[in-house]
C-alpha cells in the first residue's frame, strides 16, 4: 500500500470528522446503534478488501485496547 499524500489525508480528516459528528450525534440516545452503525460500515469495507474475519476481528480488538490503555496512560474526555 502507498503512503498516504497530503491531499489523502485532507480527504481522511474530513470523512472522519464527519462520521464522528454523525455517531456522536446519535449515541448521545442510542449508543447501540452507533455501534451496530460503525461495524456494518466497518465490516463492508473489510469486504470490499477481501479482508479475512479474523483479521478483521483482529483488528476490531485491537483498536478498542489501544483505547483502553489510552485510558489508563492518560485522562480520557
Amino acid at each position: 500500500m502507498k503512503e498516504p499524500t497530503e491531499q489523502d489525508m485532507d480527504q481522511i480528516n474530513a470523512l472522519s470528522d464527519k462520521v464522528l459528528a454523525l455517531v456522536m450525534n446519535t449515541e448521545m440516545e442510542n449508543p447501540h446503534i452507533a455501534i451496530a452503525a460503525l461495524s456494518h460500515v466497518t465490516g463492508v469495507i473489510a469486504y470490499e478488501m477481501k479482508m479475512p474475519e479474523n483479521v478483521f476481528l483482529i483488528c476490531m480488538i485491537g483498536a478498542y485496547q489501544a483505547l483502553l490503555q489510552a485510558e489508563k496512560d492518560t485522562e480520557v474526555h
